[in-house]
């Protein structure tokens, strides 16, 4: 008598007690959840990560319209003062660009400009030529 192939086996043949074959196969079929789990799993992350940006974008349009107010509102205190200041800089830096540079200084300057109070400019000769560029320059 010849011992049966593998081939021949009976595909209902249980391997040990059918109650361990019966779990094996439970396990494998609860081994991933349905699809339509993971469609609405999706589907609600997807929401949440919309709301959560919409949310995000009215917190930085707010914070946004703020600085902008209170540029407007410096603006208006300080422009009065400011602008005719920022043109006369402006005017002597042009005039000073005009011709070669000649160094004229006071003796009773400090040293170390950055430790005496005031505005210091310092730019090349070729970028004093219109407000403009002495603007982006500086």
């Amino acid at each position: 008598m010849s011992e049966p192939s593998a081939g021949n086996r009976s595909e209902e043949h249980v391997r040990g007690l059918p109650s361990i074959e019966q779990a094996r196969r439970d396990r494998k079929r609860q081994k991933w959840f349905p699809a339509r789990f993971w469609l609405w799993a999706v589907t609600f992350i997807g929401a949440g990560i919309i709301v959560w940006w919409k949310i995000d974008q009215g917190k930085v349009e707010e914070m946004k319209s703020e600085l902008l107010a209170r540029q407007r509102a410096v603006v208006k205190e300080l422009g009065p003062r400011w602008f005719p200041l920022r043109d006369k800089i402006e005017g002597w830096t042009a005039e000073c660009g005009v011709e070669a540079f000649i160094e004229q200084g006071a003796s009773d300057l400090p040293k170390d400009l950055r430790s005496a109070p005031g505005i210091y400019l310092r730019l090349a000769q070729s970028s004093t030529k219109s407000p403009e560029a002495i603007r982006e320059a500086a």
